[in-house]
């Protein structure tokens, strides 16, 4: 009994999806990034950069510097109403309590920029007193209480 006869056109179309099967494992042998680069309506969508927000906080003290030598000495009394903040950021302030302590938080929208140099800085101090220290304060990590001291004025 012979074989039974194969017409033309379909020995064609099988030899035609033999080629493309073919083709389509060699993109896929390549990788997908080779593929993408053939064909560009393969490539995924790009996708935004996500940026975190900074945050800081900060411990500060305050205090009456009776004697206007900027170094707190034990009896030197704490002082209320020293308003201080971060600067530069957003969302940052406080004002010290009765025991002349204030814990101050801050923001800074996007990334921690290595560069970025955040102050603790002394926006208000109550009326009739001067700063006797350094009303800006370098931030780090490493320091665990920012403090500013305050004289009376004479009148």
């Amino acid at each position: 009994m012979a074989a039974p006869k194969v017409p033309r056109a379909t020995v064609s179309i099988l030899v035609l999806l033999l080629a493309a099967c073919l083709c389509l494992a060699v993109v896929a042998a390549a990788g997908w990034a080779a593929s993408t680069q053939l064909f560009p309506a393969l490539r995924p969508p790009p996708t935004a950069e996500i940026l975190a927000d900074c945050f800081w906080s900060a411990d500060v003290f305050a205090w009456t510097d009776s004697d206007g030598n900027g170094a707190h000495d034990e009896a030197e009394q704490p002082l209320e109403g020293v308003e201080v903040s971060f600067s530069p950021t957003f969302l940052s302030g406080a004002a010290t309590g009765p025991d002349g302590r204030a814990h101050a938080g801050g923001m800074y929208p996007g990334a921690c920029l290595p560069d970025l140099t955040i102050d603790v800085v002394v926006t208000g101090a109550p009326e009739g007193y001067t700063p006797t220290t350094e009303t800006a304060i370098e931030y780090s990590e490493s320091v665990a209480l920012y403090e500013f001291g305050f004289q009376p004025l004479l009148e």
